[in-house]
């Protein structure tokens, strides 16, 4: 699968937002979290936040339109939204479709979410959903191999 790369260490993120304070921190500071954390800015700094999140709702999207007539989908089609999809493939509980994604090496969550109350509503769910996330990582092979690995794909 084809994927972006991390830039390169050049890539400088905002000064201010990665200098360590004395007394920020409540216990000893973990350097390798700050270190993560500074080159995350500037990775995001470096790409900018709505060309991430423009790719990101661009693969939701193709996940969608790949999932039409085969799964039930919820959560908004347009207007706000996060690049996160919940599912459900009609004749398979989700917890049966997340161990054939994991078996191809495709990770997702799959159950209630920590919010139990919500599918109580929410007809078709009783064993939760399937939710997929994108990141800045993923690509259409990416949702390409999802759909695949899944019952009929």
């Amino acid at each position: 699968m084809s994927r972006r790369t991390a830039p390169a260490a050049t890539v400088k993120p905002p000064s201010a937002l990665c200098r360590i304070r004395p007394g920020a921190f409540t216990g000893p500071p973990d350097p390798p979290a700050v270190v993560g954390l500074c080159a995350a800015l500037g990775f995001i700094g470096a790409e900018g936040r709505d060309v991430i999140r423009a790719g990101e709702l661009a693969l939701l999207d193709l996940l969608g339109a790949d999932l039409m007539g085969r799964a039930t989908l919820y959560g908004p089609s347009a207007g706000p939204r996060i690049p996160v999809l919940s599912f459900n493939v009609p004749g398979y509980d989700a917890a049966e479709i997340g161990m054939i994604l994991d078996a191809a090496g495709i990770h997702v969550r799959t159950g209630f979410h920590c919010a139990p109350h919500l599918f109580e509503t929410l007809p078709g769910t009783s064993g939760g959903t399937v939710r997929v996330s994108f990141g800045p990582f993923n690509s259409a092979d990416d949702v390409r191999a999802l759909t695949r690995a899944l019952p009929g794909g």
